[in-house]
């Protein structure tokens, strides 16, 4: 069997009035919360599998479940299991994972879906969803809510597939002021698309990060691009100039090498 632990980082879960009353365990490592029926089954050697993204917090509740279970003195099969999630997964993800189940000294499984990967998962959603709206145009009921999201994309320049529209699949349903908005958000799409192809690949974030400061003509280009973007699809936004966005990025950088110091 799996017995799941729960790891609170605040303080412990209170129990229902119906379940037994929670065990909370306290040392250098976050408070855990932990029935006493599973308590007996870990004493018992019941296996344990903890999922693990690679990410700083599965890490830490691996980590902290661990210490609990040799302080039990828990004899048991211990595992540690990573969903690979294909081609949006972080390249860091796996070895770390397979760092973790070694400094634990634990079985390591990859898990993945036979028919590919997340992105592989929604695109196949999403021919599922297109494939029910070419259907969903032909009934009356849903002309109404086709509108609607064809005004979402009307809104947003952006297409609800890549560069497919839904506004394409049935026209005909749609006013003429409408196919004019969506005709204009197509045109609005491809300027922002050439817009934001003027930043230069050192100037994008890596992993949610920027990964320098900019100089002062990249930090000018940036804002350009950035109150273009912004004037052209509605939206208000901030660090439109150079000295706003040299401050912005020396802040993301202090964070990044702050969480990379307490880590």
């Amino acid at each position: 069997m799996h017995s799941h632990l729960n790891v609170d980082h605040a303080r412990p879960r209170m129990a229902s009035p119906t379940s037994p009353p929670a065990i909370s365990i306290s040392r250098a490592f976050p408070r855990i919360s932990i029935a006493p029926p599973i308590v007996d089954r870990l004493k018992q050697g019941a296996a344990v599998a903890i999922g693990v993204s690679g990410g700083k917090d599965s890490q830490a509740a691996a980590m902290a479940t661990f210490e609990y279970l040799d302080r039990i003195g828990h004899s048991g099969p211990r595992l540690l299991i990573h969903a690979d999630l294909g081609s949006v997964e972080w390249a860091d993800s796996l070895p770390t994972c397979e760092h973790l189940a070694d400094r634990l000294g634990a079985e390591f499984v990859v898990v993945r879906r036979k028919q590919g990967g997340l992105m592989d998962r929604w695109e196949s959603r999403w021919r599922s969803n297109v494939a029910r709206s070419v259907a969903a145009a032909a009934q009356p009921e849903t002309h109404d809510l086709y509108r609607h999201m064809v005004g979402l994309e009307c809104r947003s320049t952006f297409a609800f597939q890549s560069r497919r529209w839904l506004g394409d699949i049935a026209p005909h349903l749609l006013e003429p002021r409408t196919r004019d908005r969506l005709a204009m958000a197509k045109d609005k799409a491809h300027r922002r698309r050439e817009a934001e192809c003027r930043l230069t690949k050192p100037m994008l974030y890596v992993k949610g990060w920027p990964i320098r400061m900019l100089s002062d003509g990249e930090a000018d280009l940036f804002a350009e691009v950035r109150l273009e973007v912004s004037t052209m699809v509605g939206i208000r936004a901030r660090y439109l100039d150079r000295s706003s966005i040299h401050a912005r990025y020396a802040e993301l950088l202090d964070m990044r090498d702050s969480r990379g110091r307490a880590a």
